[in-house]
């Protein structure tokens, strides 16, 4: 390092200027990774200015300045964000290189050391970019997966001109040369928040140079910290409207201007850059929570007009050849076509799923603009499909593409022809091979039975032994074309439940059974009710083997617990039809979240308009008429019964039941049947301070009581928990759900309340009236809910009046239980047009219209099968296990009498 201190005797080589507000938490780390450096720290200045911190930031800063006067400089102003922080700071630089280290951030003992080292090598280096290490806040663990890691494989020059995959945008861990900065005037731009200053700042400076070089650094590692309260500037800007605004104006728009301004087009590491900062808006937009997305409105229209003109500056073969991260293949097409403008076709079809029993055949393509005809053919002959539609692909509250899905009947080689002209089908999409459909179809069908296989060295000896019981003797008669259902782990009480109790009732021919939680206070109600036998332990031994069994799986509800529990993830389980009863209808808009459960072979729905918004043309779920029945409901059998029970002079319950909301727990179950803690704030909570505000209020008590009714409330069950320490008023009766006949809850109400549950159609059936108390509803499906608004308008739409302040809802409730208006009635009616009791009866013929699945394994036989069996339990166990001692002799045994058997 002597020739680089040599250019300029006494003055810092390096200058780092921290942008300081709110981190007191957070600066020891900070302040240790610098102490801690391996270079000379009297070649370093920190210019740590504080951005109208309100916690002990400046305190903290302030100790270190004194311990360390030569080395810290303390600059204060009025909060204005953290660009304006880091302009002060470099106004006053004296180093030869700048860089931002984040406050709540760290670098490696050899950071500083290995920069320059790496600038005496390469002194025509313009920016030196550090290696980012991701610092994981909740468990203190760093891990090298930044996307941008694939830069920093190993350290080089590189001139990004020429390379145009390379670029760098974080100037936390980069180094600037300050000359350069200062003659080109380069400053960060106040008004591009809450993301992309550091890009944009980047960008600016390199665009400066024809071809900018960047010294990538292996050896310097930043680590950057994911706070485990998302309360960084980029974790919790994520939703900011300035995001979708200013920041794709005056970030992404004005840098590809200026570099074609300056060179005649955007230099092309500029657009991987900004398609590198678009990919993360398609992934948030298109993830399962609401808070990422946009609503429709001014802001989305001017977030599209931005990005067309953003998607008219950036060429094609960067788009389609753009690795660093994951872009799907119709967000390329996105970019490419329709937003701007052309009209377009998938070059080939997508096999996507095939139904073995039925032998159906499902295939995609997309489209954009006016989609020619189609037509199918089968060995050369025309056929029509068995199901099709057309799905809207919706991204930034417009639709921005369409796929056209066809089911067809796989008889023969199968063509596909758009606009006259035949399609080749891919098997995947990446690939795009065309493959002869009917023969490759029969060949999916072959390798997909399940024959003998020995046991992968990962199975437990408790998987290997699931295995055995399945394919032997009486077990596997007990199973044979089992149906499987379940609810939840922990409950039931919901759709599968009032379905088994049918099938047990009125179709003991079909082989039911019902997965519980051993011990839960519906496995004992159940046992109870003679349905013992019947009832298998969730995660047992008998469980296991019966989901090696099972022929198909039903189920109200589509979790990790439903479809993939980890017990099973090891084990060859059979291509059981799954089938998908839900939890209550659906009003709102789940698609993101339903695309992942691609599993679906058969999915229930209940009104006309509910089965229309998934199975429509334009609409944006990837399910057909094919999947979706509307069979409606299977408790809603049992639950109109009752209804019957209770006239109206019995109906005592003004029944309160909001819904949940997401951002008042901490963290997610880890296990089944956990429940989540709430945050401590929940009693400051906007939720809980309308909620209780309603449910305290002795006034509105005494008017219900006044009016020969009761306040229930049944809350969630993320609040079972707590609902001891609500403080409600003594004429508040609390229901629940465990253990309890909550269909009774029901039909007991003369008037529901809630916020925005699906519960809310459980008494529209009844023909009960719901008042709607929508306190937060500007901002409710913008937060993290896996919804977003759908076809349902609660003014429009609803089964009664909507509020958004106590006292309106107040009023509302006392007013609708004097008179139910007649529009209400009407509402009630449409959404149910039909009463009969018959769902139960109708699901379970839609069911056993799927047919049955893949041949079951192949049953085993004493003798040589089981030498092999036993001889593999005995080498998955220790070598002084008892039991593989037992396994190892009865192999034995089995080998001596197949010994015999052949002489």
């Amino acid at each position: 390092m002597a020739s680089i201190a040599a250019r300029h005797p006494g003055s810092p080589l390096f200058s780092v200027v921290t942008a300081v507000y709110n981190v007191a938490r957070y600066l020891p780390d900070f302040i240790a990774s610098i102490e801690r450096q391996s270079f000379a720290l009297d070649r370093v200045e920190i210019l740590a200015v504080d951005d109208g911190s309100t916690d002990s930031s400046l305190a903290v800063l302030e100790a270190w300045a004194a311990r360390r006067p030569g080395l810290v400089r303390i600059l204060r102003q009025p909060n204005a964000g953290q660009g304006s922080a880091r302009n002060l700071g470099l106004e006053q630089v004296r180093g030869e290189w700048v860089t931002f280290i984040d406050p709540d951030d760290a670098v490696s003992p050899g950071y500083f050391t290995a920069v320059a080292r790496g600038i005496e090598r390469h002194p025509e280096a313009d920016m030196v970019a550090t290696k980012r290490i991701i610092w994981n806040d909740t468990d203190d663990r760093r891990s090298d997966t930044h996307p941008s890691a694939p830069m920093f494989q190993r350290t080089r020059l590189i001139n990004i001109a020429k390379a145009s995959s390379y670029f760098h945008g974080s100037v936390p861990s980069a180094f600037f040369k300050v000359a350069a900065l200062r003659s080109a005037g380069i400053r960060f731009d106040p008004r591009i928040r809450p993301n992309f200053e550091d890009g944009h700042f980047c960008s600016r400076y390199l665009l400066a140079r024809a071809e900018p070089k960047i010294l990538f650094l292996a050896d310097a590692e930043y680590y950057y910290r994911k706070r485990a309260d998302q309360s960084s500037t980029l974790q919790s800007g994520i939703s900011d409207p300035r995001r979708f605004a200013d920041v794709p104006k005056y970030g992404y728009l004005a840098l590809l201007e200026e570099g074609r301004d300056s060179y005649g087009s955007p230099p092309r590491w500029l657009q991987s850059f900004v398609l590198y900062e678009l990919y993360w808006y398609f992934a948030t937009d298109t993830a399962v929570s609401s808070r990422y997305s946009l609503m429709p409105g001014p802001l989305a229209d001017q977030f599209l007009e931005t990005l067309r003109r953003i998607a008219a500056l950036l060429d094609r073969d960067i788009v389609e050849h753009f690795t660093l991260l994951d872009l799907k293949n119709e967000w390329r097409e996105i970019l490419i076509y329709s937003l701007t403008g052309q009209s377009y076709v998938s070059e080939a079809v997508t096999f996507e799923k095939f139904d073995p029993p039925r032998r159906h055949a499902r295939f995609s393509y997309r489209f954009f603009g006016p989609e020619p005809p189609f037509e199918c053919l089968a060995d050369g002959i025309g056929v029509e499909p068995t199901a099709t539609k057309v799905r809207s692909i919706d991204l930034f509250a417009h639709t921005l593409l369409y796929e056209r899905i066809i089911w067809l009947k796989a008889d023969g080689d199968l063509e596909i022809r758009v606009g006259g002209r035949p399609l080749p089908v891919a098997t995947c999409e990446s690939t795009a091979q065309p493959v002869q459909v009917g023969s490759w179809l029969n060949s999916i069908e072959d390798e997909r039975r399940q024959t003998w296989q020995p046991f992968p060295r990962w199975y437990t000896p408790g998987d290997i032994l699931a295995i055995i019981l399945s394919r032997v003797g009486r077990v596997r008669a007990k199973y044979a074309h089992a149906w499987a259902l379940m609810d939840w782990v922990v409950d039931a009480d919901e759709n599968a439940e009032r379905l088994f109790r049918y099938l047990r009732r009125r179709r003991p021919d079909i082989n039911a059974f019902f997965i519980l939680k051993r011990g839960v206070p519906d496995w004992k109600r159940l046992k109870r009710a003679g349905y013992g036998p019947r009832l298998i332990p969730y995660g047992s031994l008998r469980w296991r083997v019966l989901m090696l069994s099972a022929e198909t799986m039903v189920s109200s509800h589509i979790n990790q617990e439903v479809l993939s529990p980890v017990e099973l993830m090891r084990l060859p389980l059979p291509a059981y039809s799954f089938v998908f009863l839900q939890h209550g209808v659906i009003r709102d808009d789940i698609s993101r979240w339903l695309s992942a459960k691609r599993r679906i072979d058969l999915m229930v729905t209940t009104t006309p308009a509910e089965h229309a918004s998934i199975v429509a043309d334009c609409t944006p779920y990837f399910l057909t008429s094919k999947e979706v029945t509307m069979a409606g409901l299977a408790r809603f059998d049992r639950l109109g019964e009752l209804g019957k029970q209770y006239p109206p002079e019995r109906r005592d319950y003004v029944l309160i039941a909001p819904t949940w909301r997401q951002e008042l727990s901490v963290g997610r179950p880890t296990r089944p049947g956990e429940r989540v803690a709430l945050t401590d704030d929940f009693s400051e909570s906007e939720f809980a301070r309308n909620w209780l505000g309603l449910l305290r209020d002795r006034d509105f008590l005494a008017r219900v009581e006044a009016a020969g009714k009761q306040v229930a409330f049944l809350p969630h069950q993320n609040l079972s928990s707590i609902v001891g320490d609500l403080r409600l008023p003594p004429e508040v009766k609390v229901l629940g759900f465990a253990g309890q006949d909550v269909q009774r809850h029901f039909a007991r109400a003369a008037v529901m309340v809630t916020d925005y549950s699906s519960m809310q159609f459980n008494a529209a059936f009844l023909g009960r009236p719901v008042v709607y108390f929508q306190f937060d509803r500007e901002t409710y499906f913008s937060g993290p809910h896996p919804s977003r608004v759908g076809y349902f308008d609660y003014a429009r739409d609803g089964f009664g009046p909507v509020a958004e302040t106590l006292d309106q809802v107040k009023r509302a409730i006392v007013g609708i239980l004097d008179e139910v208006p007649a529009l209400y009635r009407e509402r009630m009616d449409a959404a149910f047009p039909v009463r009969d009791g018959r769902n139960c009866e109708r699901t379970v013929q839609a069911i056993e219209e799927l047919g049955t699945g893949f041949e079951r394994p192949v049953p085993l036989r004493l003798g040589w099968s089981a030498y092999k069996l036993l001889t593999q339990i005995a080498d998955h166990l220790g070598p002084t296990s008892r039991l593989r001692r037992w396994g190892m002799a009865a192999a034995a045994s089995a080998r001596r009498a197949r010994r015999r058997h052949q002489r």
